[in-house]
């Protein structure tokens, strides 16, 4: 059957050139899209006037066809760039930024269970400073058995003159009998449905004044509603000067990031189901009893995170409430793979992400953080051990009833501190990179481990990994240690300028001379065969042209 042709679509060829930049790749195979950055002539049809509005495509580049999102973001190309840097390209990573972008897109809910070392929390964060811009960060409401109801939703406080007077009321508002009864005034006044909202408001204030004589207090103290983490992200606008005010009716919402639901007592789940709305969509709004019924809108903008550990993993978290396991895009994830550790500590310790230092600081033998070929080896160690160290955890840690989990600021501790805390080598005045790993290594890992057995055992495949046979690798055509490894790059690294100069020339000149030798090799060889009588004469042409 002959093979058909159709001219493609402006979208179509749109589509696959996002698509080529999404999956975009280095020449050592390092992703560099995922995320990118464009901004779009944009006309209005009704007044024909032309704005520059700005966009962020997210797609994971680890599939090979990745769902790609289209988000409107108030970040600069500047912004993105400098965000994406900070952001290791793990496929995990690119996981949980896609989750985001689908269901931010269509206000659904999302909920997260993922171990630690995932880095939810942080991800929140940076898709949040991808939409808004470097620095701004989503509200945090953190689940707890000591958690108040009014955080999330709001409650009633009194306008203090003095520090004595703040003193006083603090302690009184601190009080649960006053939390009760200011809650059973809210639910009172909620039960006189003939009133207006208006009235209920006056009647509010007139019960908590009444309250406050009742307790010694003055009773002229007026009173206001203080918003909870949800009406005001529900109803904040970000203003032209970057900053963020709240309205309760146009406001256009905000990032909510409800962290370790898995910890949320009933009452905490009362409320956020009230963010359930149609169709597996968030609420359009939500009424405060606390406010005497006041209606507070959701916001285009307004979107709903949630996260938490694995409860079989962790003590204390119980399964996700059912009702809210409902109402939410529900995302299981495990511990990182062993490719992204390797990824994630290559970044670290080739010092990628912030900023290197640009004087020398004290304590510094050898500037390591500008040379990712000794990086790049460190960064293999590190991997292996958390890895192994992780294994053993997860099997149990005997004198410890809970899991002290790995994350990777294990790694990005041991990464900054090896900067910092070096130990030289006595004998030839270089830095002794195996002692000075070992020693943080011991500080960041080992140190935390309540197993005595555990512990040995883990130092001695340190040292094995790092100067054992089982440790051995192959490198420039050697199979050698760890330890012998670091010290030929080492040596390399500290020669003054002037030997570098020298050992660069004799490399390159080595090379010029293997090639040139290559070179004649080739002609000798085709001058051989030219010379062969067994070879016809028209083969013989075709060598010589």
């Amino acid at each position: 059957m002959p093979e058909t042709f159709r001219f493609k679509s402006p979208e179509e060829i749109r589509e696959e050139e996002i698509e080529a930049r999404i999956k975009e790749r280095g020449p050592e195979g390092e992703i560099l899209g995922g995320i990118i950055f464009e901004e779009e002539e944009v006309i209005d049809p009704e007044t024909g006037e032309k704005t520059i509005k700005r966009y962020i495509y997210i797609g994971n580049p680890y599939e090979e066809r990745p769902l790609i999102i289209k988000l409107e973001t108030y970040a600069t190309k500047e912004d993105i760039e400098a965000i994406k840097r900070e952001i290791i390209p793990m496929r995990e990573s690119f996981e949980i930024l896609v989750a985001m972008a689908m269901t931010y897109k269509r206000r659904q809910p999302l909920l997260i269970e993922a171990p630690t070392a995932i880095g939810k929390t942080y991800l929140a964060e940076k898709f949040t400073e991808l939409l808004y811009g470097r620095g701004v960060k989503p509200l945090d409401f953190y689940c707890s058995g000591q958690t108040d109801v009014s955080e999330l939703m709001g409650k009633w406080v009194p306008k203090a003159e003095t520090e004595e007077e703040k003193r006083r009321w603090n302690e009184f508002l601190e009080l649960s009998e006053t939390q009760i009864q200011i809650s059973q005034i809210a639910q009172e006044v909620e039960q006189k449905t003939w009133l207006s909202p208006e009235q209920k408001l006056n009647l509010i204030r007139t019960k908590l004044q009444e309250l406050a004589k009742q307790a010694g207090l003055s009773e002229r103290t007026q009173w206001q509603f203080q918003y909870g983490v949800v009406p005001k992200a529900m109803g904040l606008i970000k203003n032209p000067d970057g900053s963020f005010s709240f309205d309760e009716q146009k406001g256009e919402g905000f990032i909510l990031h409800i962290e370790e639901v898995g910890l949320a007592e009933p009452q905490v789940i009362d409320v956020l189901l009230k963010l359930r709305g149609k169709r597996g969509q968030l609420a359009e709004e939500i009424q405060l009893w606390e406010n005497g019924g006041r209606k507070i809108k959701s916001g285009p903008k307004f979107w709903v995170f949630f996260s938490t550990n694995p409860p079989e993993e962790y003590l204390a978290r119980n399964e996700v409430d059912p009702a809210l396991a409902r109402g939410v895009v529900f995302k299981r994830m495990t511990e990182l793979s062993e490719e992204s550790l390797r990824l994630a500590s290559d970044y670290y310790f080739t010092y990628k992400l912030g900023k290197k230092p640009e004087v020398k600081p004290e304590g510094c033998i050898l500037d390591i953080y500008n040379h990712s070929d000794i990086g790049k080896e460190v960064a293999k160690v590190i991997a292996a051990f958390h890895n192994d160290l992780n294994k053993e955890l997860k099997k149990g840690e005997k004198g410890r009833r809970q899991r002290i989990p790995l994350t990777l600021d294990d790694m990005a501790r041991v990464a900054d501190a090896l900067i910092y805390n070096q130990i030289r080598d006595k004998e030839t005045g270089r830095l002794d990179l195996t002692a000075t790993l070992i020693n943080l290594i011991n500080f960041y890992y080992i140190d935390r481990l309540a197993d005595e057995d555990l512990k040995e055992t883990m130092k001695n495949n340190l040292k094995e990994l790092l100067e054992g046979d089982t440790g051995k690798i192959e490198f420039e055509g050697k199979i050698i240690t760890r330890k012998e490894i670091f010290d030929i790059l080492v040596e390399r690294a500290s020669l003054p300028e002037e030997e570098k100069r020298r050992m660069k020339e004799k490399e390159e000149e080595e090379q010029r001379r293997k090639l040139e030798q290559a070179k004649n090799d080739a002609e000798d060889a085709l001058d051989a065969l030219l010379k062969n009588p067994n070879i016809p004469d028209s083969i013989k042409k075709l060598l010589s042209e």
